[in-house]
């Protein structure tokens, strides 16, 4: 179910994915799952910025810039 996204929230991963799609989102205070190889919650820092903007704002600390895949294969970025 599509719900409202605002930055700044934090919302289940489902919610992230489902909402906001095949997009890069920069998350923080990501709640890990089994092994932590799932997302169970994360707060949306930033969202419709490019990898390489997220990737920059990774390296000052800021995020971690996660893309958003229907199939929840999680894809992590970072400009290193």
């Amino acid at each position: 179910m599509k719900i409202e996204i605002i930055e700044g929230n934090s919302y289940r991963w489902e919610d992230i994915v489902d909402s906001l799609p095949d997009t890069w989102v920069g998350l923080s205070d990501i709640k890990w799952g089994f092994n932590e190889a799932t997302i169970e919650s994360a707060t949306v820092k930033y969202m419709y910025k490019t990898k390489d903007e997220l990737g920059e704002l990774w390296f000052a600390g800021e995020c971690s810039p996660i893309y958003t895949t229907p199939d929840n294969i999680l894809q992590i970025g970072a400009v290193i």
